[in-house]
């Protein structure tokens, strides 16, 4: 049997769906308040910034693995979480260490969006076997991570060649947009890369096109590969 548990938890820590609207999965996460989940920081990762290091050290009772931060209450405190890491992940790479933040867990009714979405792209037929590969399972997190924004950056920052691509370079702001992105509505593609699931979103703004990418890590969750901006 698969297993798809994530590296914070197990899927014994889930014991019933969330209800509509709920923040979190498991059921330890539930008994938190956010004054216990939001504000703790781990002081090998101040370097980062002064509000990524705001974020939680872990989801219910469950440590995250070092360098990663949980902010699943405070919309604000996450965009301002976005903001560090991104400056910390366009550094000079020479001391980085990787760090990460989860933004979000999938619940119940996301995971029925996205079997909605990957019944709509492939069709009833094939259905069950996309959804073993591309649904996530309930409690996976929307992760982001210093190396990914960087890769982003390195391949998607220069106005030029942007330019040349018919895109537009990405910047800060762009990377705060994705919690509402990677929503099941946007979803517009499954895809593999290898033996990698990965799901495309794309949300159109004013002037352009978001596009985000993101793999399902079994043991992790959905993690941001890349982002590129396209015009409209």
């Amino acid at each position: 049997m698969k297993d798809n548990s994530c590296w914070w938890r197990r899927d014994r820590d889930v014991d019933q769906a969330p209800t509509e609207g709920s923040k979190f999965v498991s059921r330890t996460a539930l008994s938190l308040s956010p004054a216990h989940n939001v504000g703790r920081s781990v002081g090998k990762i101040i370097e980062v910034g002064p509000n990524f290091c705001k974020g939680a050290v872990a989801i219910g009772r469950e440590r995250l693995p070092s360098g990663y931060l949980a902010f699943l209450e405070d919309p604000d405190l996450c965009q301002l979480a976005i903001q560090d890491l991104h400056a910390y992940a366009v550094m000079t790479p020479k001391d980085r260490q990787l760090r990460g933040m989860v933004y979000r867990l999938v619940d119940a009714a996301e995971r029925d969006r996205v079997n909605y979405r990957l019944q709509s792209v492939f069709g009833v037929p094939a259905f069950a076997s996309k959804s073993e590969l591309f649904c996530p399972a309930v409690g996976f997190g929307h992760v982001i991570d210093s190396e990914h924004i960087a890769h982003a950056c390195n391949r998607h920052s220069d106005q030029a060649t942007e330019r040349g691509h018919g895109h537009i370079a990405i910047q800060c702001s762009d990377f705060q947009l994705i919690p509402e992105v990677t929503k099941a509505v946007h979803i517009v593609n499954f895809q593999m890369s290898g033996t990698s699931p990965r799901i495309i979103y794309s949300k159109s703004y004013e002037r352009f096109e978001l596009v985000v990418v993101e793999e399902l890590r079994r043991r992790i969750g959905l993690v941001l590969k890349t982002i590129y901006k396209q015009k409209r």
